[in-house]
């Protein structure tokens, strides 16, 4: 019997190797190219719950595209290193900016006391233009920023908590132009709140931080008993004495190969220029070398100012040749909006000679519960501390369920005053993480208005509902679509939706409900013509389909993902693993 099924798996394996071999055979698809690449649509593909897709190491690339590799040496997407904003790119199609008319009011910084020489704060100037547009009447409100100045933006409202320099909450019909513009920003201030706004866009800035949030080191010394390297460097951690930084707080070896999390306890400085950073792991430390260079956090501007963008709750965002070179924290939190929310030609980079990989200390973009479809388009993704991208739905913790009436009380595990975008037809998923027990899929009979918590009917009686189930929600975050784009470092996917004409060079893919926070189980999920390759060896597992239940639970879970589907794809580097009982497609 045994024999058997290991006959079967061997099958089964080999049959996808020559599935693969078959795509590889296709001409490579990259960002750079419009066209597309591979097996139509319609063809047919193999479906599996338990295999393994290795890659085709010795594959040469013959479109001139290269393999994109981890210091990104090649070409990427989205045109030039800076943003081009001669034009202003809507739904994949670059149109001419249009001009303006009667109907449309521009805001010039200036005229609010922005002086954009670099050194001047411009914060508070910026911030009024910001808020006059947002409450002027006018059919289109323009804020414009002049081509190629800087703005250093170092202070912002004092009612403004969030410490955010565009702050607006109902604003509508307002365009932020910049041409080539530099926003210098200085923690703890982020760049912009769009809080229940409509018809927004933001277009043609680059935006770094002075002081930066993470500076190079090098390894002084290293005591594994004691759990402390020692560092010397050129720039100023922004402490004196010893500290306690909030956490999570970590470092990271500065190398393409790796991102091994350094979790830092405590800082001490030892002199100038010279620091001693206490850490949680002494295998870590251990594992260090004198000589080599580190990435440090800056203190009170590294890993707890939050998202440098936040946008919720809008209906209409669009942004568009925005290259952002150092992000303390999150740079996109994306959550609850309509309409259309799109990204084009947004790059999150370092900039070129600056030696640090790494741009941003945590997410790229942080997606969740979205009405609106949201939409990359010939975006960079460049080295992170955390996912490039996190695209899932909040779970809700079932609270009570009346099996006469189907009212089902939730609280989310992530605190929101209430959900924005449920409606009575919305599909949702059912399980328990403890146990591992599946309730299937069930609708949304009507929608109960709370500021408190979520409360739903079912359309259906669910037999053991109970206080401790799951439930997340597949009408959120729906349809979302990531094309012709370059990805690197970890991805994190639970929402369905689609990766079109793509390139990821990544540590991992996880296709997963890896945490019991975020959902749903992930079904519906296409990646189309995308090359995938990793700085790992060519026998890593970087990409991955499977399930899990908590942690502290030794349960097998019922639930599994459904039909995820790689049409075209080719890993040029790496392998693809699905556990057993999970749809996986290979076409």
């Amino acid at each position: 019997m045994k024999s058997l099924r290991k006959c079967g798996v061997l099958l089964i394996t080999m049959a996808l190797l020559a599935s693969l071999a078959a795509c590889n055979r296709e001409p490579k698809p990259g960002p750079e190219s419009s066209g597309v690449t591979g097996s139509s649509s319609g063809a047919t593909g193999d479906t599996t719950t338990a295999t393994e897709i290795s890659s085709d190491v010795s594959q040469s690339d013959s479109s001139g595209g290269g393999d994109a590799s981890a210091t990104g040496s090649t070409k990427k997407p989205g045109g030039s290193k800076k943003p081009d904003t001669s034009t202003t790119t809507k739904g994949g199609g670059a149109t001419k900016r249009p001009t303006t008319s009667q109907a449309t009011k521009v805001f010039k910084v200036e005229d609010y006391g922005a002086k954009g020489d670099g050194k001047t704060d411009d914060g508070m100037a910026v911030a009024n233009a910001v808020l006059a547009a947002a409450k002027d009447g006018s059919k289109e409100k323009i804020v414009q920023f002049k081509a190629g100045a800087t703005y250093r933006l170092a202070s912002a409202p004092e009612e403004n908590s969030l410490k955010r320099v565009f702050s607006l909450i109902g604003g509508e019909n307002l365009r932020i132009l910049g041409d080539h513009t530099r926003l210098l920003m200085k923690a703890p201030y982020r760049v912009a709140y769009f809080k229940q706004c409509r018809n927004v866009e933001f277009s043609g800035f680059i935006i770094d931080y002075s002081p930066k949030p993470f500076v190079l080191g090098t390894v002084a010394a290293i005591d594994p008993d004691k759990r402390y390297i020692d560092f010397t460097t050129r720039d100023d951690l922004n402490f004196t004495g010893k500290v306690e930084p909030p956490q999570p707080y970590y470092a990271f070896r500065n190398r393409t190969d790796e991102r091994l999390h350094y979790f830092i306890s405590s800082m001490e400085q030892l002199g100038t220029g010279s620091y001693r950073l206490y850490m949680t792991d002494a295998s870590r430390v251990a594992a260090a070398q004198v000589g080599e260079e580190f990435i440090l956090p800056v203190y009170q501007n590294s890993h707890s100012i939050g998202s440098l963008f936040s946008i919720s709750e809008t209906e209409n965002f669009e942004m568009s040749n925005v290259y952002i070179e150092a992000v303390p924290e999150f740079a996109f939190d994306i959550r609850s909006n309509r309409g259309y929310t799109r990204f084009t030609n947004v790059r999150l980079e370092p900039p070129e000679g600056s030696g640090i990989h790494l741009v941003s200390w945590r997410d790229g973009f942080h997606v969740k519960d979205n009405v609106s479809k949201p939409t990359w388009d010939s975006c960079y993704i460049g080295p992170l501390g955390d996912d490039a991208f996190n695209l899932s739905t909040v779970i809700c913790n079932v609270t009570s369920y009346d099996a006469d009436t189907g009212r089902v009380v939730m609280t989310p595990t992530e605190a929101e005053p209430y959900r924005n975008g449920l409606n009575p037809g919305d599909e949702l998923a059912i399980y328990n993480m403890a146990t591992g027990q599946d309730y299937g899929t069930a609708t949304i009979a009507e929608v109960y208005p709370s500021d408190t918590s979520v409360q739903i009917r079912l359309n259906r009686a669910v037999p053991g509902l109970a206080p401790g189930c799951q439930i997340a929600f597949y009408s959120l975050n729906k349809d979302y679509v990531v094309k012709n784009s370059y990805i690197e470092g970890t991805v994190r996917v639970r929402s369905s939706g689609t990766f079109e004409n793509c390139r990821f060079n990544v540590f991992w893919v996880r296709v997963e409900n890896e945490t019991y926070v975020e959902g749903p189980i992930p079904k519906d999920i296409l990646f189309k013509n995308c090359t995938f390759t990793t700085p790992y060896a060519a026998d890593a597992e970087i990409f991955h389909v499977g399930t899990q239940v908590k942690k502290d639970s030794s349960a097998r879970p019922q639930y599994t993902c459904k039909n995820i589907v790689l049409e075209g794809c080719r890993f040029l580097k790496g392998k693809c693993q699905a556990d057993p009982g999970n749809d996986i497609q290979i076409r």
